[in-house]
Formats: C-alpha cells, sequence, structure tokens
C-alpha cells in the first residue's frame, strides 16, 4: 500500500485552515504576538526584561490606551496575533456589521469566538504611567515652558530698559558736573576784579554790587544744569 503523496496531503487540509495559512503569510501590518509570545511579553520580570518591551504591544491600538489584565479592556488577541483590549476589539466587531470582521492592523478576517483572553500578572502596570496621565504631564511641561519663556523675555526687555536709562542719567550728570566745574572756574575768576577795585578805592557798595551780579548769574548757570536731574529723580 503506497504512502499517500504530498499533493494528496494538502487535498485533505480544510480550505478554512489553508485560507488561514495563506493570509498569515501574505498579511501585513503591526507586530505580531502568538498568545504564548504575548503571555512571555507581559509576564517578562521587572529586572531589566521589562525596558525591552515593544512599546505597541502594551497600547491598544483602537483607543491607543494601554489594555489592562482583567476587566472589560483586557489584553486579548485573534489569530493573525495582534493584540487589543477586548472591549475595544468586540465593538469593533459590531461596528464592521458582518460575521467576519477584519483586523484594524494588517485586514486578516476574525470572527467573534475566535478573540482569545490573554493571562498576564496583575501587577504588570506598577510603576508604569497611563498615556493620558504623560500627555497631561506633557501638556503642562509646555505651558510652563512657554511662561517661562516669556518671563525671561519680559526681564530681558526689563534690564535692557533700565541699562538704557542708567547710562543716559549718567551721561547727564557728567554733563551738569562738567557745567558746575566750569561755574565754579567763573567764580574764582572774580578773584582778580575785585582785588583791581579793592586797588582802585572801591567803595563796598560797589564791591557787594559785583558779588551780587555775579554769584547770581553763577546760581542761575548752575541751577539749569541741576535742575534736569532732580527732576530723573
Amino acid at each position: 500500500m503506497s504512502s499517500p503523496t504530498t499533493e494528496d496531503v494538502a487535498m485533505d487540509v480544510p480550505e478554512e485552515v489553508a485560507d488561514e495559512e495563506e493570509l498569515g503569510k501574505s498579511g501585513h501590518g503591526g507586530p505580531r504576538v502568538s498568545a504564548a509570545a504575548a503571555a512571555a511579553v507581559v509576564g517578562a520580570e521587572a529586572d531589566g526584561d521589562e525596558a525591552k518591551r515593544p512599546e505597541d504591544q502594551l497600547v491598544c491600538c483602537i483607543c491607543m490606551e494601554t489594555w489592562t489584565c482583567n476587566g472589560a479592556h483586557r489584553i486579548c488577541c485573534i489569530p493573525c496575533g495582534h493584540v487589543y483590549g477586548r472591549s475595544c476589539l468586540e465593538k469593533w466587531f459590531h461596528c464592521c456589521g458582518m460575521p467576519n470582521a477584519k483586523c484594524p492592523q494588517c485586514g486578516e478576517p476574525f470572527s467573534l469566538d475566535k478573540i482569545m483572553n490573554l493571562y498576564a500578572p496583575g501587577n504588570i502596570w506598577d510603576g508604569c504611567c497611563r498615556m493620558q496621565e504623560l500627555e497631561a504631564l506633557l501638556v503642562e511641561l509646555r505651558v510652563q515652558s512657554a511662561e517661562s519663556h516669556k518671563m525671561v523675555a519680559e526681564l530681558k526687555a526689563d534690564l535692557k530698559s533700565v541699562v538704557h536709562d542708567s547710562a543716559a542719567k549718567r551721561n547727564v550728570m557728567e554733563t551738569a558736573f562738567m557745567n558746575a566745574l566750569d561755574r565754579i572756574d567763573e567764580f574764582v575768576s572774580m578773584k582778580e576784579p575785585m582785588e583791581k577795585m579793592v586797588e582802585q578805592n572801591a567803595t563796598p557798595t560797589d564791591l557787594i554790587g559785583f558779588v551780587e551780579q555775579n554769584c547770581r548769574k553763577l546760581v542761575q548757570r548752575i541751577g539749569k544744569h541741576l535742575k534736569p536731574i532732580m527732576m530723573d529723580d
């Protein structure tokens, strides 16, 4: 009795299984994991294996939230190997409105009874943050960064204004100081005319009038240059 040939064995394979194998070879999409592989991934120890997990195996690709170890959104997979939260996958199946829905990632068909629950340790998410928490933290950090940049810009503008005002006041004070020195020189120069008047036997009244006239002009000139400084203060 002759043994069955390879072609005969191929003919005995059910059509559904053959279709699944063919789709498994030609399908494409995100990373796939079998139930055993997914269990190995989620059950990895936290001593370094956890840091090596692919991020897309920890997040349901339908709602973009992490799947859970139990409850409505527990981790499950379909024959093509893609992993989702069960509640999202069931909603997806019913939205398709046909006996066989297609995988959201690779497009391979699956039926409702082919959804398989995967089991993972209950403490798998210890120390992990949900995506919403990370997004909220990112938004908060961006707001703080924008406020910090605005504050730095305002402080730079204030500093520039203070430096400009200080330089302007310094110039005014230097000018006033130089003018005051000139007035002092003028006052000192009055000594010579006064000595001549004494030599010419000028009366005290003449000397007093000469001093008052020149001192009044000197005070007016000094006050004129000191007034801008007093107003700035």
